[in-house]
């Protein structure tokens, strides 16, 4: 099978792997994080859910080559290969990732990290090729609730989402600037954004000139809409 596996790869890479759909991008999600749920094994081939799985070897932490097979609406086969995938057993260790404007810098939310219980804003920075170990963005912007969804603007302020005491409802956006490289204050941006549901997830424009989130609060289409708002000066 070994062999029948490396001549499958190296027809599949040269001629086969063509742009990809959405289910790939899901399904390269699940095995990023959810290993042992799809209980991988050396040279193996499996079927997961509509997709068929062909794998190299396979260790603790890595998968060596794995290839997915897969089809779009019109049943035209996808063929895709992954070379060096790493893999994580906790999958509340890597959230929501979101990087600054730079690429230099990657925020991320974190649960149970290094015996945090809650759900914390962490930072990795790039010097080069290379990533730093990730920091945990102290209090005030971290705090004993669960944080959520951050992103990261022009100015480096931070916006992200807590459900922190004092807020108007069981979750609302924040925001943090930064000032001499720190985040010493944090402000609820307050009404009309936050109300008395759950107000999460904001992307804000790098200039800051919109924000869209989403919001279970009544009046909506669903549970759970998205909305904008435009920065009035």
């Amino acid at each position: 099978i070994g062999l029948g596996f490396t001549a499958f790869s190296f027809v599949s890479n040269d001629y086969l792997i063509p742009l990809g759909n959405i289910n790939f991008s899901r399904l390269y999600r699940r095995i990023l994080l959810t290993n042992p749920e799809l209980e991988l094994e050396s040279f193996a081939v499996k079927r997961y859910q509509d997709s068929v799985i062909i794998t190299g070897e396979v260790d603790e932490r890595e998968i060596s080559n794995i290839i997915i097979l897969d089809e779009t609406q019109d049943k035209n086969n996808i063929y895709f290969q992954i070379e060096g995938l790493l893999l994580s057993n906790n999958i509340d260790n890597y959230l929501v990732p979101f990087f600054s404007l730079d690429g230099n810098s990657l925020y991320f939310i974190s649960k149970g990290r290094e015996g945090n219980i809650s759900a914390d804003i962490w930072v990795s920075h790039r010097t080069g090729e290379m990533w730093g170990d990730p920091e945990r963005i102290p209090e005030p912007v971290s705090s004993s609730a669960h944080e959520w969804e951050v992103c990261f603007v022009a100015d480096s302020s931070l916006y992200f989402s807590s459900a922190r005491e004092g807020g108007y409802g069981r979750m609302d956006i924040y925001k943090a600037e930064c000032k001499n490289g720190e985040y010493k204050e944090v402000k609820n941006i307050g009404i009309p954004i936050n109300t008395e549901s759950l107000d999460e997830c904001p992307y804000v424009a790098p200039d800051q000139s919109y924000m869209i989130f989403n919001s279970w609060k009544q009046g909506g289409f669903g549970g759970n809409d998205l909305y904008v708002s435009f920065h009035k000066e």
